[in-house]
């Protein structure tokens, strides 16, 4: 085998292990992102159309994320500390 495949075949390898942990990450991202940003957008729109009980069960939710999700926010954003980014 010649050093290109060799090259190759280690490359390949690598990619196998890591584009699952990677696509996990970016799923968790978007997870949190979502959740932190989406809820108070959705009870807007759920209080002018008039469902004021949907709206404040959305507020309260994110409430409670805010205060309890505190663990996996700095799970996901661990890599942006240690980055100094």
């Amino acid at each position: 085998m010649n050093q290109h495949a060799k090259g190759l075949l280690s490359l390949f390898w690598r990619m196998l292990l890591f584009v699952p942990v990677g696509l996990i990450g970016l799923l968790a991202l978007a997870l949190v992102l979502g959740l932190t940003v989406l809820p108070p957008i959705y009870s807007i729109i759920v209080l002018i159309e008039g469902r004021y009980l949907l709206g404040a069960l959305s507020l309260m939710l994110w409430a409670v994320w805010l205060l309890f999700g505190n663990r996996v926010r700095c799970l996901v954003f661990e890599g942006f500390r240690h980055g100094s980014l």
